[in-house]
């Protein structure tokens, strides 16, 4: 195992025990991971974002500085990490951060001149963590009294470009685990995406009346020798 493979593998499990016992269970959010798995893609990364707002008053840099630091030492970063601020079209952003290649934990605090909002991003290897992370994240926010909105998603690679059939059959079971129903969908030769609702998990977000908490998109890599999948809850919010 790679040197920092066991240094994330050592946070997330720091996390799991500073912060007790999780209900991921009870949520039924591992259907996500279920549907993932049963994908047959090869796992690449998850990521999870967990935000909220932390009121109008104005915070000085010491203070943020001193949140940032308090909040890496909770999720098991007291060492070798930078902060850094800059500031860009009326928002100034202090950053703390620790990366290994695709890997790192990026706890930032946005502010401008009526608001400040904290953000806290993972991403991780092993996919099969992910909600863990997803909810000691958002215990840790909401214990500060932050109200939170999360999103994740999962990231895979088929090794092999996937014709139509292919593609429809992926999508299809992934649907049909989740038991969800397709809200909107949008198909061309190079990418699909396909957004729906699942009662199986447990958040979700609203569009037109319509209730959303799934994105799927299987698309070209970069080379354009591969099919990718995400599979986000509940929406994927990066550029692909």
């Amino acid at each position: 195992m790679k040197k920092y493979q066991i240094w994330f593998l050592v946070l997330v499990w720091g996390m799991v025990i500073m912060q007790g016992i999780l209900n991921i269970t009870a949520k039924n959010d591992q259907k996500l991971l279920e549907a993932f798995e049963a994908s047959d893609s090869i796992p690449l990364e998850g990521k999870v974002v967990v935000s909220g707002s932390l009121g109008e008053d104005m915070l000085d840099n010491k203070t943020k500085k001193n949140l940032l630091i308090s909040l890496a030492k909770q999720t098991g970063l007291t060492k070798d990490y930078q902060i850094d601020t800059k500031e860009e079209d009326g928002v100034t952003t202090m950053t703390l951060k620790k990366e290994s290649g695709e890997e790192g934990v990026w706890l930032r605090i946005s502010s401008s001149e009526n608001n400040n909002y904290l953000t806290t991003e993972v991403a991780i290897e092993d996919a099969q963590e992910i909600l863990v992370l997803k909810e000691q994240l958002e215990n840790l926010l909401e214990q500060k009294g932050i109200k939170t909105e999360s999103s994740l998603y999962v990231h895979g690679d088929f090794r092999k470009l996937l014709n139509r059939t292919e593609k429809n059959a992926v999508e299809e079971k992934l649907i049909d685990i989740l038991e969800a129903d397709i809200v909107l969908q949008y198909k061309d030769e190079y990418s699909d995406t396909i957004y729906a609702y699942s009662p199986l998990l447990s958040d979700y977000y609203e569009r037109n009346g319509d209730k959303i908490n799934i994105q799927i998109v299987l698309n070209y890599n970069d080379s354009g020798d591969n099919t990718q999948l995400y599979l986000a809850f509940p929406f994927y919010n990066e550029s692909y």
